[in-house]
């Protein structure tokens, strides 16, 4: 339980730290995609890729949007950190061969209806799907965002994980709402 609530607390300092100057100045809240991409940040840092992964020991982390971007300018905030020792770069991806490269690739709702075919063509690369569409787990996405009572959650799919190759870390399996095997 103490695991537990030092990650929360670790999420929440991650988030505000990233994110705080976009907070609203009127409700002094963050919004839901400023958090959502605070668990992106997360999700990468607590994430192991194999070394095919990345072209060289230099190569950069890349974050990708495929489809519309509900993030807008939220995510630059990126590219002055580093993920596991390796700089951040965003790129905004509209086919899959675009998205290849990605070691994170953020799927927006409007590819709902090409879910399946997305995923079935990213399939045999190392790549962390991330998503907030309903039924995105059931299509072979790796992890789902969901937001319900006003707060934002996941749930993971680790055997895509696992056959993407990639190790997601406890501390991220422990906060997840729901695990699929």
């Amino acid at each position: 339980m103490a695991r537990r609530i030092h990650s929360i607390w670790a999420v929440l300092i991650l988030v505000l730290a990233l994110f705080g100057q976009h907070a609203s100045a009127q409700t002094g809240k963050l919004g839901e995609y400023e958090i959502k991409a605070a668990f992106l940040y997360h999700f990468a840092n607590y994430t192991e890729w194999p070394d095919e992964a990345f072209a060289d020991k230099n190569a950069p982390f890349t974050f990708g949007i495929f489809g519309e971007n509900p993030f807008s300018d939220i995510l630059n905030g990126f590219t002055n950190k580093f993920v596991r020792e390796r700089p951040v770069r965003i790129i905004k991806c509209s086919s899959w061969d675009e998205a290849r490269d990605c070691h994170l690739l953020f799927i927006g709702s409007s590819e709902k209806n090409k879910l399946t075919e997305i995923l079935a063509h990213l399939k045999t690369r190392s790549i962390l799907t991330v998503a907030d569409t309903d039924s995105f787990l059931e299509s072979g996405g790796i992890i789902h965002l969901i937001t319900a009572n006003n707060r934002v959650g996941f749930e993971i799919n680790l055997a895509a994980a696992e056959e993407a190759k990639l190790k997601i870390s406890p501390e991220v399996l422990r906060l997840a709402k729901k695990i699929r095997s």
